[in-house]
C-alpha cells in the first residue's frame, strides 16, 4: 500500500494545498502550483505494504516516504503528517482499494483564520468561567481534517388535501358571538432535496462535526487526492444504508416546513403521509473542518470545537458559569418589569390583572432566557437539532415553493352567543 509525498520540482520540498492561495505551494521555496501542475509532479513514494496491522484493525503502521519513520494511523485515516519530519503524507493505497469520493470542498479557511474565528467566537460567550480560555496559546491541538460525508439527493411529491376548522369570537353590540370557520387546504407539487450531508465516520462526534453546516456546495469540485496533502483526511466507515432513517427524518421535516411556510392564512397539521419520497441518489464527498481541542486546567476537562473550513463558522460545547447567567437574566428582565410597574403605578392600575400578567410574563421570560443560553452552550439549541434542515434550506437558497396552492372557504357558522353583562 503506497504512501506518497508530492515533491516540489525546484527544491524537492513537500507540496501542500494552501487554503489561503486556493492553490498548491512549497513552503520552502514558495513555488505555487495549480491542480494540473501538481498531478505532473514527481512523487516521493514508499511502496511497501503495511508494516504492522493492529489487532482487530484498530490501527495500521506505515513507513514515511521521506524519513523512513513508522507512521501509526487509524484504519480510516487516508492523509496525515509525519510526526518526525513534519512532511504531509497521503496514503493513496487506502483510496485505491476503497470507493473514491466524487466531490471535495477544498479548505478556504487556513489555520490562522480558523484560530481568529475561534477567538472572535469565544469573545461573544460571556457566560463561561472567568479562567476559561484567555489565550490562544492554551489550545492543545488544531488540525485541518477532511471528513467523509454521504450527500443525498431526492425529490419529494407533496399531496396534501385536508379540511380544517377554527373558532373565533368577536363582540357584536351587547353580545359575544362565537363562530366556527371551515376550510379546505390543498398543496400539490415537488420539493427538491439537494446535497443533504450525513457524516460517514463512526469515530467522530456527529453533532459537533455536522453542526458547522451549512456548506456551500457551489464550491465543490471533482475529487483529487492532491487536495488532501497537508491535512488529515478520513475515509468513510459508515455505509449509506445505515443513515437512511436519519436522512428520511430530515427530508420529511424539511418538506413539512416548506408546506407550513406556504400557509399564510389558515393552516392544518402536516404529517408524513402527505409526502412520498422518490428514489434518491448518493454521492461520496470530503468536506473541510478544523478540529480544535482545549484542555481546561481548572476543571481538568477536554473541550472540543469545530470550525467550518469553508466559512469559518465555529461550534462547540462550553462550560457555563450559572451565577453569571442568573444575574444576566435578572438584568435582562428587571428593567422591563420596573418600567411596566411604573406605568401601572402612575396610571393607578397596580390592582388590575395587568400587574399579574406582567409578573407572570417576567418570570416566564426570565426562564426562557436561561433556557435559551443554556441550550446554546450545551449544543442542544434548535439550530443544532435542525442542522440538516437548515443545510437543505441553504442549498435551495430559501426559495423552495409548492407549485399548486389553494385555500377554499367552506363556510362559517355561529356556534355560540352570550350577552355581555353590564359593568355599571
Amino acid at each position: 500500500m503506497a504512501t506518497v509525498i508530492y515533491k516540489c520540482k525546484n527544491c524537492g520540498g513537500p507540496v501542500k494545498y494552501s487554503a489561503t492561495l486556493g492553490k498548491f505551494n512549497c513552503e520552502y521555496c514558495n513555488t505555487v502550483y495549480t491542480e494540473e501542475e501538481v498531478k505532473n509532479l514527481n512523487l516521493m513514494s514508499q511502496n511497501e505494504d503495511v508494516v504492522e496491522d493492529g489487532d482487530n484493525g484498530e490501527y495500521l503502521e506505515y513507513h514515511c516516504p521521506s524519513c523512513g519513520a513508522n507512521i501509526v494511523t487509524d484504519e480510516t485515516t487516508v492523509a496525515t503528517t509525519c510526526y518526525y519530519c513534519k512532511n504531509p503524507i497521503v496514503m493513496s493505497g487506502k483510496l485505491e482499494r476503497s470507493q473514491l469520493p466524487t466531490k471535495v470542498i477544498p479548505f478556504k479557511v487556513d489555520r490562522t483564520r480558523a484560530l481568529e474565528s475561534f477567538e472572535k467566537w469565544m469573545k461573544t460567550k460571556k457566560f463561561v468561567p472567568r479562567s476559561f480560555f484567555n489565550d490562544k496559546k492554551e489550545i492543545e491541538e488544531i488540525n485541518g481534517v477532511y471528513f467523509p460525508y454521504w450527500l443525498y439527493d431526492t425529490n419529494v411529491l407533496v399531496d396534501l388535501d385536508r379540511e380544517g376548522s377554527r373558532t373565533y369570537s368577536r363582540t357584536e353590540g351587547n353580545y359575544r358571538v362565537t363562530y366556527e370557520k371551515h376550510f379546505r387546504i390543498i398543496r400539490k407539487g415537488d420539493v427538491d432535496i439537494k446535497n443533504l450531508p450525513k457524516l460517514a465516520l463512526a469515530k467522530s462526534n456527529k453533532v459537533l462535526v455536522e453542526s458547522v453546516y451549512p456548506f456551500d456546495f457551489n464550491g465543490a469540485i471533482d475529487f483529487d487526492s492532491s487536495y488532501l496533502s497537508g491535512f488529515v483526511a478520513e475515509k468513510k466507515d459508515i455505509e449509506k444504508e445505515a443513515l437512511m432513517s436519519s436522512i428520511e427524518d430530515d427530508v420529511y421535516r424539511y418538506s413539512a416546513k416548506v408546506v407550513r411556510d406556504s400557509m399564510t392564512g389558515e393552516s392544518v397539521n402536516v404529517v408524513n403521509n402527505d409526502f412520498t419520497i422518490g428514489q434518491g441518489s448518493f454521492k461520496y464527498a470530503m468536506l473541510p473542518v478544523w478540529a480544535i481541542s482545549y484542555n481546561d486546567k481548572d476543571s481538568n476537562k477536554h473541550f472540543f470545537f469545530s470550525v467550518n473550513g469553508q466559512t469559518g463558522k465555529v461550534v462547540g460545547k462550553l462550560p457555563l458559569d450559572m451565577g453569571k447567567l442568573y444575574l444576566s437574566g435578572l438584568m435582562y428582565v428587571l428593567p422591563i418589569f420596573a418600567i411596566i410597574m411604573a406605568i401601572l403605578y402612575f396610571t393607578d392600575n397596580l390592582q388590575s390583572n395587568i400587574f399579574w400578567f406582567t409578573l407572570v410574563g417576567s418570570i416566564v421570560g426570565y426562564f426562557l432566557y436561561i433556557s435559551k443560553v443554556t441550550a446554546d452552550y450545551n449544543m442542544t439549541s434548535a439550530s443544532v437539532k435542525n442542522r440538516g434542515i437548515n443545510q437543505i434550506d441553504f442549498n435551495n437558497n430559501y426559495s423552495e415553493k409548492i407549485e399548486y396552492c389553494k385555500d377554499i372557504d367552506l363556510g362559517t357558522r355561529i356556534i355560540g352567543r352570550s350577552r355581555i353583562e353590564s359593568r355599571k
